[in-house]
């Protein structure tokens, strides 16, 4: 039932962990967020500045050793900061409580305070620098979390964001901790970025960072069965683990040393390093850590057929991995078990532990899930390469300009064919270029004219509403007026009730017309509409509560792009009113340097994204997205709300709009 092989993606699974979590630090970066989302404003009198900068070193070396302790440091640092106005205490308290909770295993909270960090960024253009690392760690966390479509979303932003090679390192190093995590993924593509990641560790000169990048690499050479370069690597990465601040990272790699005896089916070679990584518990070690020791013991303990020991440490990693929330090790813990039941000839009890093991694995590991993470990774290397390129070919011009000036006399004649050559390039990759260009003008022309015909049709219908339903409704309700006035006999409560009924049945019809017609977006502008409608919604609603959130200049928007954010909006709420059972939604427009950022969260019962086959309604926002030249994004799982997220540039649809 089970094979050997099934053990060696784990070990590659569980030491590419250590990265993410090493370095969730201010140096280092779909839908939950932290209890406090706020308005931002910052005062550019900083008063206390030196020593809240003071504070903010001593809490962080409190927080390696006592994560709980510095988490209250940082919540009194980061009021402090606001109260103060002073920014850089605001975005590294959002950073380091993030780190902490995320050390403590509170991953959603740790989430939650990134995400409050990067959006006190965009409001107030502070920090920018230090984007990258937000987005880093919460794609690092999605990553531990199972979900790996949202963790590469993250990450290649991150990648993008880097204002260093350290932010470079660290981005490079979460992306191929997720693709290693992937079943049947080609061992090039994580090796390709470890190699970018240890070249700039190495030149840098960083111990730390060197290490990690190490131990990853084995982990590569684990899948591959490459047992002596795998082992090199392990060793060469512990050779450098030595001191108080490597603690975590030597855990990692003396059970990454046992995992690899434990392949080779040597388990009394494995024990010395578990129970060794067991002994610096002393030191603070993310509970993440601990679980994988106890799981890895129980293997141990299985290969040496003392099966109550093995089901002491495999029951235990199965109680935590439920409450940490880790998918990936809880996998592992039911797969342990059910082959452990087995053997002891509890086959009732390995039955039930092999159902929750195969459930839980093909739902993690789906088939369609790796081929969008495939997709998504091969379309960023697309670009990367292509912007490697044209990078390149910008350097040679430039060497080749500079040649021409210091040597023109004697390489006068060779320099006009080279640069005619050079033309030739550019002309043709012009030619390409306009070509898809037309290809994408004509694809937006049509989604435009769909858009429009839909307009149309919208307005048709209200005014057919308005015009025709409501003034038949209208006329009835007068004559039924009349009726029970010239008749006596006909009043009654029941007649009363008829005709509050005709009255609620044409004010809903004048609502439905009137939120098909765009005339109060075209007259008022989106903010005031969006209130209007919001207002309207919560007036016959007691929940869910909406609240909305404007941040930058708005007015950058053209109405035709207020149209299509309007209907978006609308699209969006409705969804959430039929679906969600939600009592509270979030609505954030967000203009940040030509960029508009929306953001719609609910507090609703959420869905499975991988279960859910999405209708109509998504479709119809992804052609408005396509039209504005933007992404849509949506993050969601059971039990914990739903967030999209949206993002378009304002200049570029406002021209596509023009069109």
């Amino acid at each position: 039932m089970f094979s050997r092989n099934l053990h060696i993606p784990w070990l590659a699974r569980y030491s590419i962990i250590l990265l993410p979590l090493l370095f969730l630090t201010d140096i280092f970066l779909y839908g939950q967020t932290s209890s406090n989302k706020e308005q931002f404003s910052i005062s550019y009198g900083i008063p206390d500045s030196l020593r809240i900068d003071h504070e903010i070193d001593s809490a962080k070396k409190i927080l390696e050793y006592a994560p709980d302790s510095g988490i209250q440091i940082f919540k009194s640092i980061l009021s402090e900061s606001r109260t103060t106005g002073y920014a850089k205490g605001i975005y590294n308290s959002f950073i380091s409580l993030g780190k902490g909770y995320a050390m403590i295993g509170k991953y959603g909270d740790g989430i939650g305070y990134w995400k409050d960090g990067i959006t006190f960024i965009y409001a107030t253009g502070k920090g920018t620098d230090k984007l990258s690392s937000f987005y880093g760690n919460i794609g690092a966390i999605y990553g531990i979390k199972g979900d790996y479509e949202t963790a590469l979303q993250y990450v290649y932003k991150a990648i993008d964001l880097s204002k260093n090679d350290e932010q470079l390192i660290m981005a490079y190093n979460n992306a191929a901790n997720i693709l290693l995590r992937m079943p049947n993924m080609p061992a090039t593509k994580p090796l390709h970025y470890l190699e970018l990641a240890a070249q700039k560790a190495r030149k840098a000169g960083n111990k730390l960072i060197l290490a990690s990048i190490l131990t990853n690499m084995g982990s590569v050479y684990v899948q591959q069965e490459d047992w002596t370069k795998s082992k090199s690597y392990f060793d060469s990465a512990l050779a450098l683990a030595e001191g108080p601040e490597m603690a975590e990272l030597k855990y990692s790699t003396l059970l990454s040393l046992g995992e690899l005896s434990l392949s080779q089916h040597q388990p009394n070679e494995a024990l010395p390093y578990f129970y060794e990584a067991q002994s610096l518990t002393g030191q603070h070690v993310n509970p993440y850590y601990t679980v994988t020791c106890d799981l890895r013991l129980g293997e141990a303990y299985i290969q040496l057929k003392d099966y109550n020991t093995a089901q002491q440490f495999a029951k235990r990693a199965e109680e935590k991995t439920r409450e940490l929330g880790i998918v990936n090790n809880r996998v592992q813990a039911f797969e342990t078990l059910s082959r452990l039941y087995k053997q002891m000839g509890a086959h009732e009890k390995a039955l039930v532990f092999y159902q929750e093991y195969t459930h839980l694995k093909d739902s993690l590991f789906r088939q369609t899930t790796i081929d969008r993470v495939n997709e998504m990774d091969i379309r960023y290397n697309t670009a990367q390469k292509e912007k490697e390129i044209a990078d390149n070919q910008l350097l040679i011009a430039n060497q080749q300009n500079r040649l021409r000036l210091n040597n023109v006399l004697l390489i006068a004649g060779s320099g006009g064919i080279l640069l005619l050559v050079i033309i030739l390039i550019v002309v043709s990759k012009n030619a390409k270029q306009k070509q898809k260009i037309l290809i994408s003008d004509h694809t937006i022309s049509n989604l435009k004219a769909m858009m429009k015909g839909e307009e149309k049709e919208r307005i048709r219908i209200a005014r057919e509403l308005h015009d025709g339903i409501g003034g038949m409704l209208a006329a009835v309700k007068i004559n039924f007026s009349s009726l029970t006035q010239t008749n006596p006999s006909l009043r009654s409560e029941k007649a009363k009730h008829i005709e509050e009924m005709l009255q609620s049945t044409a004010q809903e019809v004048r609502t439905v017309a009137h939120n098909l017609m765009p005339d109060i977006v075209l007259q008022f502008g989106l903010q005031k509409s969006l209130e209007t409608y919001c207002n309207n919604i919560s007036g016959r609603n007691p929940h869910p509560e909406i609240h909305l959130q404007f941040y930058g200049d708005l007015s950058l928007l053209d109405k035709s792009t207020e149209l299509i954010l309007y209907r978006i909006c609308q699209e969006l709420i409705q969804n959430v009113l039929k679906h969600a059972q939600a009592t509270r939604i979030e609505i954030q427009i967000m203009e940040y340097e030509g960029k508009i950022n929306l953001t719609i969260e609910d507090n609703g019962v959420g869905f499975d994204t991988n279960e859910v086959n999405y209708g109509m309604g998504l479709q119809n926002l992804q052609f408005r997205m396509q039209a504005l030249q933007g992404f849509i994004s949506v993050a969601s799982r059971k039990g914990e709300g739903t967030s999209v997220h949206i993002e378009f540039d304002v200049l570029q649809s406002s021209t596509t709009n023009t069109q």
